[in-house]
């Protein structure tokens, strides 16, 4: 069972507001892509399997009829 949360204060959305924040954590983004190669990178170390996504197979097609 995992439960969370979310607390924040509400501002309104401009232009000016997304250059103040991004400027107020320019590296946020890029820390986070860090630290997910951060932990592939544990996990292949351990030599853990990775199962690839499956690829579906193509609905079936029908053929048309042969008339006679």
């Amino acid at each position: 069972l995992l439960i969370t949360s979310l607390r924040g204060e509400r501002i309104s959305l401009s232009s000016r507001t997304l250059i103040k924040l991004t400027l107020a954590i320019p590296w946020q983004s890029l820390l986070v892509v860090l630290r997910i190669h951060w932990q592939a990178l544990k996990l292949w170390l351990k030599k853990v399997p990775f199962y690839g996504a499956q690829q579906t197979p193509p609905p079936p097609q029908s053929l048309p009829s042969q008339g006679t």
